[in-house]
């Protein structure tokens, strides 16, 4: 160990690794503020910011991160004022007052606009704004937000363009012409080349305003809704070479649809109805696709026809067997037996599957216990099985022997949604344990657990599937308070386990 003293210079540089790390301030202000709704606009915050140069810059950060409007920063510059029920340019702005605005903007990361400001922004004072400081007015902004604006709102939201920006989102209100729309998307074009992520979500058609799409030639993430799925639409996203996750809501089946090459593209949402989807897949290829979500049936389609399910399952399986994730949602109208039987043969084709996820709220799909068995059989790298349980007058509730049944095939599977039948339960027979990994069961039940006697012996099947269970979930309507028992009953059975 050294033996030379330490000298003020050494400590105090001490003093600043400590202070410089960000989780050290990460740490203080999630202990001190975590009491608080609103923790930016806390009292505490002053308070820590007294404390010395370095908690002062950090509090400072924290306080701009993020920005619900331009206001507060505008009221900075002596010159803003309000005139009437508007804000506008009274007077000359110096370098010193733009100093002390930049001492400001630049620790703004992200613009959420959520509602109209009490007092409006005149359009001339965005012009002169504008013309007085063509730069960046944020200049390290990463996210922008909006989801409401009105037309005379468009000359602002132009002032929020930076070309650090990389994450937009955009909701476009039936108020406001579709046009504009396309114009504000032109603007972000231009002002930010190194946009990843995008998403654009209208009450109409956005047809016109999405024009702009080809020139955002680094856009990783697009999320486009609603949408009438024409031929320049699906041109212009064809040329988004960079494009790893796409999310459309189509309304119609897109005449002379082109076949469109992904290279990059790993996910896939399509919001229609099954057939419009079915069509659709068939146009696209996409080599490296891992992860599909359909949602079928929206309110806007006239075809809503379950068969076509399995029209779809068909051309994943035969074009992507490699796919790892697939979330299905749509109406919860049962299928006849027969083509349940042909997707129950189709679903076996992605063996590779990972994720597995039917709506909660839409069950499009309706899988008896034996059908889940002779799907699962086939999916041994599955981690995720979501299976809807918040429907009535249903017939496919899983039993307790099927539930074991699944836990020994599916080893890695972490998270289990199930809809249980306790109509019987059995007499527990001990036996070799699984080598299921679950931690996550969210249950539903058709029958509740009428006594402790019951709670007890599904306590003791649950424990024996699932030796790593962290927590089981369930929802107010499926006997909640009984499931909380059974919970605690397991823990206890982990507890002696480990102490023995």
């Amino acid at each position: 160990m050294s033996t030379t003293p330490l000298t003020h210079t050494q400590g105090a540089s001490a003093c600043s690794v400590v202070l410089g790390n960000i989780d050290t301030f990460e740490h203080i202000f999630t202990h001190v503020l975590c009491s608080y709704t609103c923790p930016c606009s806390s009292p505490e915050l002053s308070r820590i910011a007294l404390v010395c140069k370095d908690f002062l810059e950090k509090v400072l950060d924290y306080t701009w991160l993020t920005l619900g409007s331009l206001l507060p920063l505008l009221k900075i510059l002596p010159a803003f004022k309000a005139l009437g029920s508007d804000y506008g340019i009274h007077g000359a702005i110096s370098e010193g007052d733009w100093a002390r605005f930049d001492y400001y903007a630049r620790r703004v990361r992200a613009m959420r606009i959520s509602k109209v400001d009490d007092l409006r922004l005149s359009a001339s004072a965005s012009t002169r704004l504008a013309q007085l400081r063509p730069n960046a007015f944020l200049p390290a902004l990463r996210q922008l937000s909006i989801s409401f604006f009105e037309e005379r709102d468009l000359p602002w939201l132009y002032l929020c363009l930076s070309p650090t920006l990389d994450s937009v989102s955009v909701y476009s209100p039936r108020s406001v012409p579709t046009t504009w729309i396309g114009f504000f998307l032109s603007a972000l074009a231009d002002n930010a080349p190194t946009l990843s992520s995008l998403r654009v979500v209208g009450r109409k058609s956005l047809d016109e305003a999405l024009f702009p799409l080809s020139r955002f030639g680094n856009l990783r993430t697009l999320d486009i809704k609603p949408k009438p799925c024409s031929d320049g639409f699906f041109e212009q996203i064809g040329h988004l070479t960079n494009l790893t996750k796409l999310s459309i809501d189509l309304l119609t089946t897109p005449t002379n649809l082109v076949v469109i090459h992904f290279d990059s593209l790993q996910e896939l949402c399509i919001s229609s109805s099954f057939d419009i989807i079915s069509d659709v897949l068939l146009q696209i290829t996409a080599p490296g696709l891992l992860c599909f979500e359909m949602y079928g049936g929206s309110k806007h389609a006239k075809n809503t026809h379950l068969r076509n399910v399995g029209h779809c399952l068909s051309t994943l399986g035969r074009r992507w067997p490699m796919l790892r994730e697939l979330r299905i949602a749509g109406p919860s109208d049962s299928l006849p037996s027969e083509e349940t039987a042909n997707i129950v043969d189709l679903l076996k084709q992605l063996v590779q599957l990972q994720k597995f996820d039917i709506d909660q709220w839409q069950g499009a799909l309706i899988l008896s216990g034996s059908d889940i068995l002779a799907v699962t059989a086939r999916w041994s790298k599955i981690k995720r099985l979501s299976f809807p349980w918040l429907m009535e007058n249903r017939n496919d509730a899983v039993t307790l022997q099927e539930l074991g049944l699944l836990a020994s095939r599916c080893p890695l599977l972490d998270y289990l949604q199930i809809y249980l039948d306790l109509s019987i339960i059995p007499p527990f027979v001990s036996g070799a344990s699984t080598l299921s990994q679950l931690r996550i069961l969210s249950v539903g039940n058709r029958n509740e657990i009428k006594n402790i006697e019951e709670m007890l012996k599904v306590a003791r099947y649950l424990d024996h599937y699932f030796r790593f269970l962290d927590d089981i979930e369930c929802h107010d309507l499926h006997d909640k308070a009984s499931w909380c028992q059974v919970m605690d009953v397991i823990r206890m059975f982990q507890s002696i386990r480990a102490n023995t």
